[in-house]
């Protein structure tokens, strides 16, 4: 999926963004607290939305964004201070939809109201065959005892499903307009004693995202802080893909100590050029494992939509150069989409070398003493021509 254009309101921080005619790669470029971090996680949120907000591992983003910014108990910050609800509407090929942020189920769409209802339900249900499970498997209960407790926890269920919905933190639904189907996720931020009594100690839920579907592979990719448990996952579906033998040439081209790279025993090992013995990649820097983390993710889903956050973050001018030359690569030939945050002038020369109609800006800053935030939209010649410009504002505080 490549996003054509998105149109955000009261998402975090940005009050309204409207983005038409996305390139292929797509740089964010301001100081920090700008809004750069809310603009990916929206796109993150509209172009993982069909695979219900999990990644193209099949790791849960919407958990994952949460997580990155405060937890659970802050993810009402979703939604911007004062407002009720925030949209993000997307427009790619022949998809489209919009994303909700809500705090009250009230302002979904009946349709959305539904698919939530029934995933409690289901919720609800394994809840209480768990309970039925145990209860049968027990000789602490007597016959009668036991009829009692199913009565109260037929009860209880009953009441969950009429409560439940009264509960979360936070609800979000993703709403295709073409196909009218609504993916789901409600959001809670404590426990919620919606089934509990002295003898059954069930909680609903506790720091838990309940949706309407199932986990699934996305073609959505946020690089967060990248982390070595990550890297392994990434060499694993390079290893099944048949990927990882042309990364590892790329590597050997590109650093002339690279030889190998290798997992053995649930451990990752680069093996160095002349040195008999291997290196965990955990000793090999925050640079290397950076950029090995960056290198495998745009590959893995280079015929997706790849985010990158501050991806110069410990990385050597040359590392970024190697990064870049891949971004460009495989945007060229239409495999992938980028969306790229950065306060690093290098970054922006580097990136700029990519043809001009592949390319553009958006660059971010605040205005007036309530800090508010605004953005312009530079075409790849326009970047080029205010390089300089954009060079001072990022040395800027």
């Amino acid at each position: 999926m490549q996003i054509d254009s998105i149109r955000i309101s009261n998402y975090r921080c940005l009050r309204s963004v409207n983005l038409d005619k996305l390139s292929r790669i797509n740089v964010f470029a301001g100081r920090n607290s700008t809004g750069k971090s809310s603009l990916l996680e929206a796109i993150a949120m509209a172009s993982s939305a069909s695979a219900a907000w999990f990644d193209t591992l099949e790791n849960d983003l919407l958990e994952d964004i949460i997580d990155q910014r405060g937890g659970f108990s802050h993810a009402s910050l979703m939604i911007r201070t004062g407002a009720a609800k925030a949209e993000i509407e997307y427009k790619g090929g022949e998809s489209c939809g919009t994303v909700y942020v809500v705090k009250d189920a009230k302002e979904l769409s009946e349709s959305a109201r539904s698919a939530l209802t029934m995933s409690f339900d289901r919720h609800v249900e394994e809840v209480y065959n768990e309970e039925m499970d145990r209860m049968a498997g027990t000789k602490r209960y007597e016959s009668k005892q036991r009829e009692i407790l199913i009565r109260n926890l037929e009860r209880k269920c009953s009441k969950a499903r009429r409560e439940i919905l009264r509960q979360p933190e936070l609800c979000i639904a993703g709403i295709g307009k073409a196909s009218g189907e609504s993916e789901t996720a409600a959001l809670f931020a404590e426990a919620r004693e919606a089934i509990v009594d002295s003898d059954i100690d069930s909680f609903i839920p506790q720091e838990e995202i309940i949706r309407s579907s199932e986990p699934k592979a996305g073609d959505t990719f946020f690089s967060f802080i990248p982390s070595v448990e990550t890297l392994k996952e990434l060499n694993r579906r390079l290893t099944v893909s048949g990927q990882l033998a042309t990364l590892i040439k790329k590597l050997r081209r590109q650093i002339d100590y690279f030889e190998d790279m290798r997992e053995v025993e649930d451990d990752l090992f680069v093996f160095k050029k002349n040195v008999d013995r291997p290196f965990p990649v955990e000793s090999m820097g925050d640079g290397f494992s950076s950029l090995l983390a960056l290198l495998a993710a745009a590959t893995v889903a280079e015929k997706g939509v790849m985010l990158m956050e501050e991806p110069e973050m410990h990385l050597h001018p040359g590392f970024m150069s190697l990064i870049t030359r891949h971004i460009i690569d495989t945007a060229s030939r239409r495999k992938a989409q980028y969306f790229i945050s950065t306060h690093s002038s290098d970054l922006i020369e580097l990136l700029l070398e990519a043809p001009e109609n592949m390319i553009s800006f958006v660059r971010m800053y605040r205005i007036g003493g309530k800090g508010e935030m605004d953005y312009e939209v530079l075409s790849g010649k326009e970047a080029h021509e205010e390089l300089k410009d954009m060079k001072m504002d990022l040395r800027g505080i």
